[in-house]
């Protein structure tokens, strides 16, 4: 959920919205997250799957050890398992349903 504090940090790393691989070349990679970074948080390639979880300070991954960032973008984005339902609507009210 964005939230005024990190809304202008969070929609240039956004994968729909992001520029491009021109961040990811700077020293800023090690201490923003920049939108190559954030691009493999959302895919569904095994390599990066529990990953890239910082949401600002890439260091943190880096330092524990779950930083992925290859020198290329994600050829699949998504959820394993396909169990998110098709729609928006659907996905709104998806985790308010009983599963079990």
């Amino acid at each position: 959920m964005n939230t005024p504090e990190t809304t202008p940090h969070s929609i240039p790393t956004n994968p729909a919205t992001a520029p491009g691989h021109a961040f990811g070349k700077t020293p800023l990679k090690w201490f923003i997250v920049t939108p190559d970074f954030h691009h493999w948080h959302h895919t569904m390639e095994p390599e990066a799957i529990d990953h890239n979880y910082a949401s600002h300070f890439p260091f943190l991954d880096y330092l524990f050890g779950t930083a992925v960032k290859p020198d290329r973008f994600p050829d699949e984005y998504g959820v394993r398992g396909g169990y998110v339902p098709p729609g928006f609507v659907r996905q709104q009210l998806f985790p308010f349903i009983w599963k079990g």
